[in-house]
């Protein structure tokens, strides 16, 4: 395994609940893990029963689930914003630079092209365009942890009921084997009985 600083940066994914970072393949942070000792701590004192770990993630994931979709949807709206800015800083320069000249679509296209090669990085940089991909980026990858964390426990959920069942097949198919009839209190089979041929 390669040791250096940017592998281990892509071990950590955005913690679900907060705006922190949780190690790869950890259902949330360490502040997060010590909101919920502290919460099933509290449970056990007041003599309930706490939630498991994944069902308290499965929980509070659900309820910020909604945030997250509108943390997204917001970063959206600002980097669009950005875009418009950009555009109008751009056609601004553009207007200046052809001072009214009468000149073909291609010169036009042309100009506008190296505008946007010498002056492009900086204003998209001036109207917050890198700050605001960011957020997006981040807002959209906690998102997503959020949904495939989510399904990941509901599908162990899932995998649990169907475990059950068996089971209880198992004990019902035991139950109704010849062996063991009805009335029979004992959990050994049952033997033949020996027929006694002899005379007394």
């Amino acid at each position: 395994m390669v040791n250096n600083a940017n592998t281990g940066r892509r071990e950590l994914n955005p913690c679900p609940l907060c705006d922190g970072s949780k190690k790869k393949g950890y259902l949330v942070c360490a502040n997060c893990h010590k909101i919920y000792v502290d919460e099933a701590a509290a449970c056990v004192l007041r003599d309930e029963t706490p939630l498991t770990k994944e069902e308290w993630g499965e929980q509070k994931i659900r309820e910020r689930l909604p945030q997250l979709a509108k943390e997204v949807h917001t970063a959206q709206n600002h980097r669009d914003i950005c875009k418009k800015l950009k555009a109008q800083k751009i056609e601004g320069i553009f207007r200046t630079k052809i001072k009214g000249q009468s000149l073909g679509p291609d010169v036009l296209d042309r100009v506008r092209e190296k505008i946007e090669e010498t002056d492009g990085k900086k204003i998209w940089a001036e109207v917050g365009g890198n700050r605001v991909v960011r957020e997006l980026r981040i807002a959209e990858e906690r998102f997503q942890e959020a949904k495939r964390l989510l399904d990941d426990l509901m599908a162990k959920k899932s995998e649990t009921k169907k475990e059950e069942p068996s089971i209880l097949a198992e004990t019902v198919e035991i139950l109704q084997t010849p062996e063991i009839e009805a009335g029979d209190n004992s959990s050994k089979p049952r033997k033949k009985a020996k027929i006694n041929t002899k005379t007394k």
